[in-house]
């Protein structure tokens, strides 16, 4: 008989609105009896709380909830005087590695570690013990950055085997301690080929630890609203208002283009650090009866939106500091529901869209491209139709949840 997993998810936040990749694996895993935990380094404020993710408070747990020997004694302004005086702070990093993790065989990683979590370092030890009275037996950390920072930790402590997630910014902006990481995880899990290319290209990270799994989405959802009524003359973008996200440049393109379909409506999903300048941008081009800002929502409701559009559209580009996309679940989601969608020709994102095939790709900031392409797709009805069967057949291929969410199963049993 197969050993029961008991599966810990190291999160950097939960809940999240912008992580249900992640509770929709959670949610799946649970139907297939595997017990799930978490821990959450930090507790988010004024997030929008699905359904699904009420049902994993539970068995949710905070960090700082056990940082509880912090208190006893006034640690910060200890640091924050050591830290005026010359070289006594990096003594006493080092004293209070060997006080509070003197099991700890790698002292030179822990100080790395200990000035990465400040004062929470304090309660990993402390949050042992829930790995043993909960029988925990493996620990899988949702991104590579700190939530896989934090999982090698309680693996060291526990000797718990640990995986960890590589999406897009956890590797390619914030990716601390990675050959370590790399070299004493049991697997990595990443979302594309060109993911895996750069982990092994880049770190020399060993191609066999590499396992390919795409980017859950909840189907269940999906099928309740599958039959939704389409609008005409209506794009939508659904995501966070993130440089990243290339929306300056489908404004932009939108302006051009609906001078020429003047019915056409533009509707933004998500929220975040560029609100204000899109809000601006949309004034400035005297747009804001045409293009729509619904703020942040549950995933249901995005979804009824994206079914309901005449075409998806998310222009990705790279960040000045190297952050990108790495396939975003709301194409996957749309591309499902039929919608025929536009995305860019960058990390993931051609991995899912086939151009020309079941979607178009555009070059990464290229405004007459998006326009173009918006184009194209307005004109004509007949391509939009074959895009929105094609694309939900390549959906239903490749990133059905039940075959990736067995790969992930097959890591944690792994011998």
């Amino acid at each position: 008989m197969s050993e029961s997993l008991r599966v810990l998810y190291v999160i950097h936040s939960f809940p999240r609105l912008y992580h249900t990749f992640l509770l929709n694996d959670m949610v799946r895993l649970r139907k297939k009896g595997i017990e799930v935990f978490i821990l959450s380094i930090r507790k988010p404020d004024g997030e929008v709380v699905s359904k699904d993710a009420e049902t994993f408070l539970s068995n949710t747990f905070y960090l700082d909830h056990y940082n509880h020997r912090i208190h006893r004694f006034p640690l910060r302004q200890i640091i924050r005087l050591l830290n005026k005086t010359k070289n006594l702070l990096p003594r006493f990093y080092d004293l209070m590695c060997k006080i509070i993790f003197s099991s700890y065989n790698d002292q030179k990683l822990l100080k790395k570690y200990f000035r990465d979590f400040g004062w929470r370092i304090f309660a990993f030890r402390d949050f042992v013990n829930n790995i043993k009275k909960y029988n925990i037996n493996r620990i899988h950390a949702g991104f590579a950055n700190t939530s896989a920072s934090a999982a090698l930790i309680l693996s060291e402590l526990t000797e718990t085997p640990f995986t960890f997630e590589a999406h897009a910014n956890d590797i390619y902006v914030n990716f601390p301690h990675a050959e370590e990481k790399l070299q004493k995880a049991k697997k990595i899990i990443t979302i594309s080929d060109y993911n895996k290319k750069y982990l092994v290209s880049d770190y020399g990270c060993e191609p066999e630890k590499v396992i390919i799994k795409r980017v859950p989405f909840n189907r269940d959802h999906c099928d309740l609203i599958s039959g939704t009524k389409r609008e005409e003359n209506s794009i939508v973008s659904v995501g966070r208002l993130d440089p990243i996200k290339g929306l300056p440049y489908a404004i932009e393109a939108f302006s051009r283009v609906s001078k020429s379909y003047p019915d056409l409506m533009y509707y933004i999903v998500g929220d975040g650090v560029l609100k204000e300048s899109l809000t601006a941008q949309v004034e400035k081009l005297n747009l804001a009866k045409k293009i729509i800002f619904h703020g942040s929502m549950e995933n249901a409701k995005a979804l009824e939106i994206i079914a309901r559009s005449t075409i998806f559209l998310l222009p990705s580009v790279i960040g000045p500091d190297g952050d990108r996309d790495g396939i975003p679940t709301a194409l996957i989601e749309a591309m499902y529901l039929g919608t025929p969608v536009i995305g860019s020709r960058l990390s993931g994102i051609p991995e899912l869209i086939d151009n020309d095939v079941n979607g178009y790709l555009v070059e990464p900031g290229s405004i007459g491209d998006i326009s173009e392409k918006l184009k194209l797709l307005i004109e004509n009805p007949k391509l939009r139709e074959t895009f929105g069967y094609k694309g939900r057949q390549k959906v239903e291929s490749e990133f059905d949840i039940d075959v990736n969410n067995d790969k992930l199963i097959a890591a944690w049993r792994d011998k």
